[in-house]
């Protein structure tokens, strides 16, 4: 295991053979490279290295205890296999063997991309000591990315929402978004406050705001006061002041179609309010309410899921089987007149509703909920040893606010993170539990 000194957590790290493979992890585990395999992502790089540090893991021998979070994982996977099996079966009965095959090609990618990844945090981390060290260079990693990324606007240019997208694509901003709220907490948690984390939560916020994606700037927010409120420092919100207006001065100064680009963010969000409350209240097609064709599109997605699981009531409880959105729901019109026959559901929630139903949903949150009160329980008694918990819960706070809007656990990129680290949370969970029986015998 990774060698360090009896300190608090921050001290130096003595290097290790073991260390190598951390820090490896460490790199590659938000490092957004993938392979394109039709409408799919493959983050081989993540699977390779998650692959030998699972072989590592069950090298070495290491004894167990099944812990509340294990027994809720448990129950989450023994649903999506039950849900899988059901689904499979009416699905043969129908003669839709196409189906079976996109399901359980799902299902593979389930157990590489999200189990792997639980049980290497499970068993590769002993102590937080261990983690810590991954972490910096996790932080390292995520620096050089986003350098990379304010690079690529500089030669690409700084338009709109979708010329944006030509860069970071859909769904990075809401990892840069996710890795700026760890480094900020952690910065600001620290004593004394870290100055390089904080860097990167200046350049991860500036990508953000010119990300143009609504969706992230409210994950940024909540993650941001809820730092506040856990931290409980005044100068934390006269640093935070600061760095807003110096963001905002560069920002302003270095690209001047920002301010078109902020009145383009205000417009978007009217239009998209204006057109959610126009469905609701009166039932109207979503294609005559308004010209933001990110936001009425994601409400046909919505529209259309929901009417699919609601035309078979067992599908509310068990699911499809693992089968993704754009296998249920049918040809849409967007505003703009294109037709979208493959899509996603632009929601983790509801993506997790149509794939595992109600009881897989509901299985799910409770992980998250788990794993983001550890965090926040551990900080309340031992603030020094136990930041990167409450770092984690912070940033995690902020996904699930922008899950409502994207996909998070179902992302490869992010969902590899989401389980790696739910592992080690039950690991930790796991070693305070034999320390308090250890402290049991000696007092007995």
């Amino acid at each position: 295991m990774l060698g360090m000194t009896s300190s608090p957590v921050g001290s130096n790290v003595k290097w290790r053979p073991r260390s190598l493979l951390s820090a490896i992890l460490g790199i590659v585990v938000l490092l957004p490279i993938s392979y394109q395999w039709g409408e799919s992502e493959i983050f081989y790089i993540q699977i390779m290295v998650f692959l030998l540090a699972f072989v590592v893991c069950f090298h070495r021998k290491r004894f167990l205890v099944i812990t509340g979070l294990d027994r809720q994982v448990l129950y989450y996977v023994v649903w999506i296999l039950a849900s899988f099996v059901v689904n499979s079966i009416a699905s043969t009965i129908a003669g839709q063997d196409e189906l079976n095959q996109h399901r359980f090609l799902s299902l593979c990618v389930f157990g590489i991309v999200f189990l792997l990844p639980y049980v290497v945090g499970r068993r590769y981390f002993k102590s937080v000591r261990d983690f810590e060290w991954f972490f910096r260079f996790m932080l390292l990693s995520s620096f050089g990315v986003m350098i990379y990324y304010l690079w690529a606007f500089a030669q690409f240019g700084f338009g709109d929402l979708y010329a944006s997208r030509e860069v970071m694509f859909q769904r990075i901003p809401m990892v840069i978004g996710f890795s700026s709220a760890l480094a900020f907490f952690y910065g600001i948690g620290s004593r004394p406050p870290r100055l390089y984390p904080l860097m990167v939560f200046v350049l991860g916020t500036t990508l953000v705001g010119l990300s143009f994606t609504r969706a992230v700037y409210m994950q940024v927010l909540a993650s941001t006061l809820a730092a506040i409120i856990v931290v409980k420092r005044y100068h934390v919100v006269r640093g935070i002041a600061i760095v807003a207006v110096i963001l905002f001065v560069l920002i302003a100064a270095a690209v001047p179609s920002a301010w078109e680009g902020m009145g383009a963010i205000a417009g978007r969000m009217r239009t998209a309010s204006n057109a959610f409350v126009s469905v609701v209240q009166s039932g109207d097609d979503v294609e005559s309410v308004g010209p933001d064709e990110s936001s009425s599109l994601r409400l046909l997605i919505w529209r259309e899921l929901f009417q699919r699981i609601l035309d078979n009531p067992l599908r509310l409880l068990t699911g499809f089987g693992q089968l993704g959105p754009s296998y249920i729901g049918g040809e849409l019109v967007s505003n703009a007149g294109a037709a979208v026959s493959k899509y996603s559901a632009h929601s983790d929630y509801i993506d997790v509703l149509v794939r595992a139903g109600l009881v897989g949903s509901w299985l799910l949150l409770t992980v998250w909920w788990t794993v983001v009160r550890h965090g926040f329980r551990l900080w309340s008694h031992d603030r020094a040893s136990n930041i990167l918990f409450a770092a984690h819960s912070v940033a995690l706070f902020g996904v699930a606010v922008c899950s409502f809007f994207h996909e998070s656990t179902r992302y490869p990129l992010f969902g590899m993170y989401f389980w790696f680290y739910a592992g080690f949370v039950s690991s930790h969970i796991d070693e305070k539990k034999r320390e308090r029986e250890v402290l049991t015998v000696r007092h007995s």
